[in-house]
């Protein structure tokens, strides 16, 4: 088949975030059977990259962008620009093609292509309504939960407008399915979850590390969501678990920390900001205890997938076990609020208990969520569609 895959972030096995990982799975699986035509925009300082993956497409159509670095308001207008310029372009190139199958990444894309007329894929990285819903719930301010029921509205318009428009649609958890089966019945959805490559097995060792003593957290840190955990973790965490544990220590791994961060931790010696990390494989290979007390934000949390992929126990929330639906006490630790999690981070220095989380946590990783097993899947949903709507 012909097929072009439009996304506004540039797909790589290490890239940064978890959606353009999970992109990568997918596109290096589709690129093994057919023709793809990749639509996307490049940052200046992923030259490397796009070179690095050039071969494998039939082309590659991209904008490329940079940050504006005077102010935040300056990077946001930035950022939408370089979309609208990124939109203009993929509607341009496509007047005059042909393609079996587009798949387009993120919602909002939908709505500024304009009219396809090739089958469409909608792949929802995560379900907007949802998580501006958890937004609201969670939110004190007054005046911060109106705008974010304001972003709610606009978003589920465009997320509404996408789904109409689109053949199939790909969600990460059987939660966010069903929320939406239940506002479009007669929608095929089909859940795609997060993924560990298989070929990342030869790099793991079969034993598990045990290290006691660090508590580790990963993630973009100039990303909302995982800014308020490590502030959470650094503030609300920390401090009461080193009134038992003196010795232990924190690292909080991911690119672009904020200057609200960086302070926060440089007031102790014992909690470490890495900064950008071209591959966490050998951080979690360290060993330690994954903690990710995140009570916002959408879809499946990559970085609990990838820390039990390695092993760790991971201590996460309920929210953030939405899509894994680990076993708690078994696979995975819940705590939902400090006191809990502290109680856990205690419970995990016994040596057998550390050791019955990270073989189960790993194991189930490794079985249910392994790329082969995903993108079988993945591949039969592709095949019904045009079969179904050929």
């Amino acid at each position: 088949m012909k097929i072009a895959l439009i996304t506004p972030f540039l797909p790589y096995k290490n890239a940064t975030h978890a959606g353009g990982v999970f992109t990568w799975y997918l596109v290096d699986h589709l690129c093994k059977n057919h023709k793809v035509t990749l639509y996307t925009r490049a940052h200046q300082k992923e030259g490397k990259e796009l070179q690095q993956i050039n071969s494998i497409f039939e082309n590659i159509h991209y904008i490329e962008y940079t940050d504006a670095k005077e102010s935040t308001i300056l990077k946001k207008l930035s950022t939408i620009i370089s979309y609208l310029y990124f939109y203009k372009m993929v509607r341009k190139k496509l007047k005059n093609k042909n393609y079996d199958l587009i798949q387009i990444e993120y919602s909002e894309s939908v709505f500024f292509l304009g009219k396809l007329y090739s089958k469409l894929v909608l792949n929802l990285h995560d379900v907007v309504g949802l998580r501006y819903a958890r937004e609201i719930e969670n939110q004190n301010n007054n005046l911060l939960r109106y705008i974010s029921y304001f972003k709610k509205l606009l978003y589920e318009f465009l997320e509404n407008y996408s789904i109409r428009k689109t053949d199939l649609i790909f969600v990460r958890t059987g939660f966010e399915k069903r929320y939406l089966n239940t506002r479009f019945p007669n929608k095929r959805i089909e859940i795609v979850p997060l993924m560990m490559g298989a070929v990342d097995n030869s790099q793991i060792s079969s034993t598990t590390k045990r290290n006691v003593n660090l508590l580790l957290f990963t993630g973009a840190l100039d990303r909302k969501y995982n800014e308020e955990t490590a502030v959470y973790i650094a503030t609300k965490i920390f401090p009461l678990i080193s009134k038992h544990l003196p010795e232990i220590k924190l690292i909080l791994g991911g690119n672009n920390p904020s200057e609200k961060l960086k302070k926060m931790t440089a007031e102790s010696d014992r909690i470490s900001l890495t900064g950008y990390i071209k591959d966490f494989d050998q951080l979690y290979q360290s060993g330690g205890i994954f903690i990710s007390p995140v009570f916002s934000g959408g879809g499946m949390l990559y970085k609990n997938l990838q820390a039990m992929w390695f092993g760790l126990p991971v201590i996460t929330t309920t929210f953030g076990n939405l899509g894994i639906n680990a076993k708690n006490g078994l696979e995975i630790l819940i705590g939902d609020n400090s006191a809990e999690i502290i109680d856990l981070v205690k419970q995990l220095q016994d040596k057998d208990f550390y050791q019955k989380i990270s073989q189960n946590g790993k194991y189930l990783v490794r079985h249910k969520y392994n790329a082969d097993r995903v993108l079988n899947d993945y591949n039969t949903h592709i095949s019904n569609c045009m079969s179904n709507f050929g």
